[in-house]
């Protein structure tokens, strides 16, 4: 396994092509997850599969979202991100001009 990656300056999963060639696309995984969860409330809970199918439908649609960030503007990546300070640039320091009077 290849794993002499630089850190990423950006999100690393979709930047960093290295980490889906080595590990795959977590998409089989999800999926995985779902049907279980699935037949689980089918078994326990059958009125609430249809809020299941919404609910894991949102991730994956949020999931691929976060994928394709690229293509999103700045300001929709503030707006539908959990940490909007991550995308607003570091300010800048004021530096101070004023002169300091010293007694002689």
């Amino acid at each position: 396994m290849r794993w002499y990656l630089k850190p990423c300056n950006e999100m690393t999963r979709p930047r960093c092509s290295l980490l889906l060639a080595d590990f795959g696309a977590p998409e089989g995984e999800g999926m995985r997850f779902v049907l279980s969860e699935l037949g689980h409330i089918a078994r326990h809970a059958p009125l609430q599969v249809p809020e299941v199918f919404v609910r894991n439908g949102l991730k994956y649609a949020g999931y691929r979202l976060g994928r394709s960030f690229a293509r999103l503007s700045p300001g929709w990546r503030r707006k539908l991100s959990m940490t909007k300070g991550f995308w607003t640039p570091p300010r800048p320091e004021k530096v101070s001009t004023s002169r300091q009077s010293g007694g002689a």
